[in-house]
């Protein structure tokens, strides 16, 4: 199974606040998913770094996974 990153992760890698990570599930920017009926929000790790290569948004700090 893919590794899943948490609101605080993927806020971390991109260097933004938890609140601008749900702005952005909320605008379509990324896709966001509940595991197992929770209510907190899960990412692909994949879809994390496509976004960062497919955009012109520049992490904070790079990941090394």
């Amino acid at each position: 199974m893919e590794k899943m990153l948490s609101t605080s992760e993927v806020a971390q890698i991109l260097g933004v606040s938890k609140q601008t990570i749900y702005r952005m599930v909320r605008k379509g920017v990324l896709k966001g998913y509940k595991i197992n009926s929770q209510k907190t929000l899960r990412f692909k790790q994949s879809e994390i770094k496509n976004f960062i290569n497919n955009s012109l948004f520049i992490p904070a700090k790079s990941q090394k996974n």
